[in-house]
């Protein structure tokens, strides 16, 4: 019976072996890195996220404070004897502040700024309202219906007074959907992840 010698097998599943030439390379994707990677750059976009929203919003502890202290009665009285037109124009000025704010968080969010001039202004155009209505969530106290209007506390019912009724369904319809947020009880990251999504969504 004539054997005929085989030539040698090699599996490469073998380079363990030290007396194989063959050097096994790492995958091109390193999965375990990439998941690393991923979470080191969610928390950094979460944490300048969050300071964006700090630093163009009223302190939490500030809102807080005023919604405990007693009603000052003075300014409750000064508010409720302007005209019609001289509360749109200081809701105008409180609406122009705050989007004054917004503009900075946009500012503040990362890549934004890398975004074409055009680009920025469309997206801001679009999302001011709504991240308005978010950042107008904060100030409100659901269980008592009211609003904090600059220093002082209002109740909600005072606000949506107006001469045309078109007015009132309007402001009605933003308190309603500020309360609705205002109802989820976000904590402040969740806010600012929420308004820079509305933003750039």
């Amino acid at each position: 019976m004539n054997i005929q010698p085989q030539p040698p097998q090699y599996d490469v599943t073998d380079y363990a072996d030290s007396t194989t030439p063959y050097e096994p390379k790492p995958p091109f994707l390193d999965t375990d890195f990439i998941g690393r990677a991923e979470g080191d750059i969610s928390k950094v976009l979460v944490k300048s996220l969050a300071e964006a929203h700090a630093n163009t919003n009223p302190k939490l502890e500030f809102i807080h404070e005023m919604f405990r202290k007693p009603q000052d009665l003075p300014k409750l009285l000064f508010y409720n004897s302007m005209t019609y037109e001289e509360m749109w124009l200081d809701c105008a000025d409180k609406l122009t502040a705050m989007i004054q704010n917004i503009i900075e968080f946009a500012k503040l969010i990362p890549g934004f700024m890398k975004l074409s001039q055009d680009d920025q202004i469309l997206l801001l155009k679009t999302g001011s309202f709504e991240l308005a209505i978010v950042r107008l969530s904060r100030l409100i106290d659901v269980n008592r219906d009211q609003v904090l209007y600059g220093d002082v506390v209002l109740p909600i019912r005072e606000c949506v007074h107006a001469r045309d009724p078109r007015d009132i369904t309007l402001v009605t319809a933003i308190f309603d959907a500020a309360k609705t947020i205002a109802r989820l009880k976000l904590t402040e990251t969740e806010l600012a992840l929420y308004q820079s999504l509305v933003l750039l969504w």
